[in-house]
């Protein structure tokens, strides 16, 4: 969802100061998700695939 340009996830079961919380990130500009939600991703993080990042590959210029 962060990928399509979501700036922040909830539910309809999220603990009211968790929306307050969202909105006041959003409106700076930032990016809001639940602690739940963050925790799920990082016990998830040594399953993923390690990918090798090149950040210098998005800075070449495109040929065609």
């Amino acid at each position: 969802m962060l990928t399509l340009g979501a700036k922040g996830y909830g539910n309809t079961m999220m603990h009211e100061s968790y929306l307050v919380s969202a909105c006041q990130a959003i409106q700076e500009g930032n990016i809001w998700l639940s602690p739940e939600y963050i925790n799920l991703m990082i016990q998830e993080l040594p399953t993923m695939p390690k990918k090798a990042i090149n950040p210098l590959e998005s800075l070449k210029p495109s040929r065609g």
